[in-house]
């Protein structure tokens, strides 16, 4: 799963970062563990089974490892 998470982040990463440049904001750890977690509930059975504070744990984990 963590894999899974690391291969989406590479996919959205740039794009949302410029998307969220043009707010005026800055990318943080937050609003990718957002767009995260969306993309792995769509994704994955594994995920979606898991409890939501245990998902939102892992996805702010690995989120905080690509922003500052």
């Amino acid at each position: 799963m963590e894999q899974m998470m690391r291969q989406l982040i590479n996919d959205v990463f740039y794009d949302l970062e410029d998307a969220i440049a043009g707010t005026g904001e800055k990318l943080d750890a937050e609003i990718l563990a957002d767009v995260l977690g969306d993309r792995m509930y769509d994704y994955s059975e594994e995920y979606r089974n898991t409890p939501w504070n245990i998902r939102r744990a892992m996805t702010l984990q690995i989120a905080s490892e690509y922003v500052d």
